[in-house]
């Protein structure tokens, strides 16, 4: 790479969902692109995707730093038990405004897609990669020679081995996976654990010389505008806290069952706040809560809450729990950690990676192990020797260090150079 190219840094989930309440894949493309925007290097540039003119637009370092800071707010899309639905360009309003700002260079409508791009420049897409026009990337690596570097979550939409749609010349009627597997240059899975099955998947396709370079996930959230403010009905060190949107996978059927069973043998229990979307497979889980007078005097649902409000809920918790099945990191676990609160999180897939061994690990389908930790962080005593156990064990990830990952990845890949 000639010291003229750039490496592009793709913000287009930030623009899009500019003031909604960030969910984990976008807080990592926020953590990302805030750290980049600090650098001074000359040969970072910054670009969102616009779906409604099918073309790419670059941004300012001043104006993608407002995109992925901006202060969230509370939506109507996030009423209790209802169905969460994706609003493209949300708060348009303020997108606008930002949009005609003077920080941010947008090209006339006549200006070809594929500029801002020069030839043999990166682009880096580090969130929801299916926002994107996947022909419109597909030209852009051929008639640009673009480099397309890929943030690997986990396997989504993948293809079954034989369907035909794997052997046709034209990526872009692809699923997600199968298109990164076919087109990128590197692919920078989130965990140790995301690196194996993605490698395995790759063998799988017969495509193992795409490069893949595992990056570390930070663990510290971004400095928010407003100061952090109570939540209302709950009491600083009196409730537990989980955070991650109301689905199967996350297994907060696991966390009723825990309180229910300790409440039915008369232990003590603390409020649990449940911090995420409610989507439509979550509402039968909300549904018993309500049902049961004695669940729905300590378990609150908390499907609107904002980053300040997220800030309070980490830094006044008694500790947080995780119990998810499957993840290809587990930023909750490693946000909680690096508030210095006391985890209890899954054993399974890569959610130890993010606890460092400072987590207290369980079997997400043992509910006996959970009620037990449970009833014994009650004492004092215990959550206080847990808690000395992070200072010990647990190493905070900054996204300055992410994203020196990121650059040293593009590096050894013949990529961007360090500054």
């Amino acid at each position: 790479m000639n010291r003229s190219a750039r490496l592009w840094v793709d913000i287009t989930t930030s623009v899009e969902d500019l003031g909604r309440i960030p969910h984990g894949t976008l807080r990592v493309e926020r953590g990302i692109a805030a750290a980049m925007a600090e650098l001074s290097d000359g040969c970072t540039g910054f670009v969102a995707f616009d779906r409604r003119e099918g073309r790419f637009f670059a941004l300012s370092p001043q104006a993608a730093r407002e995109f992925v800071t901006a202060s969230t707010e509370p939506e109507r899309t996030r009423e209790l038990a209802g169905v969460w639905q994706r609003r493209a360009w949300a708060m348009q309003g303020r997108a606008t405004r930002l949009f005609s700002s003077s920080a941010l260079a947008r090209p006339a409508v006549s200006v070809p897609a594929d500029i801002p791009f020069a030839d043999g420049d990166t682009l880096l897409l580090p969130s929801e990669h299916d926002r994107h026009d996947f022909a419109c990337l597909a030209r852009l690596k051929r008639t640009r020679h673009l480099k397309l570097v890929f943030v690997f979550y986990d396997l989504l939409r993948v293809l079954n081995d034989d369907d035909p749609k794997l052997a046709a010349q034209d990526p872009t009627g692809l699923p997600q996976t199968e298109f990164m597997v076919r087109e990128a240059d590197l692919l920078l899975p989130i965990s140790q654990y995301s690196a194996r099955i993605l490698r395995e998947h790759l063998h799988r396709r017969a495509a193992s010389s795409v490069p893949v370079e595992p990056i570390r996930l930070a663990a510290d959230m971004l400095p928010v505008a407003i100061p952090p403010a109570p939540v209302e009905g709950l009491v600083a060190g009196g409730f537990v806290l989980s955070v991650g949107d109301v689905v199967h996978r996350k297994n907060h059927k696991l966390l009723v069952q825990v309180w229910s069973a300790l409440i039915a043998s008369g232990v003590p229990v603390p409020t649990l706040a449940i911090v995420g979307r409610i989507d439509l497979e979550g509402n039968a889980i909300v549904r018993t809560v309500q049902r049961d007078r004695r669940l729905r005097a300590v378990v609150r649902f908390l499907p609107n809450v904002g980053d300040a409000a997220l800030l309070w809920l980490y830094r006044n918790c008694r500790y947080t729990v995780f119990p998810s099945l499957l993840e290809g990191f587990g930023l909750p676990v490693a946000e909680s950690l690096g508030y210095g609160k006391v985890c209890l999180a899954s054993s399974n897939a890569a959610i130890p990676e993010a606890g460092q061994g400072a987590a207290v690990s369980l079997d997400p389908l043992d509910a006996d192990a959970w009620a037990a930790e449970v009833e014994r962080l009650n004492d004092p005593a215990a959550l206080a020797a847990a808690e000395r156990r992070i200072s010990e064990t647990f190493r905070t990830v900054t996204w300055s260090d992410t994203v020196a990952d990121i650059r040293d990845a593009i590096g050894r890949c013949g990529g961007l150079r360090s500054a």
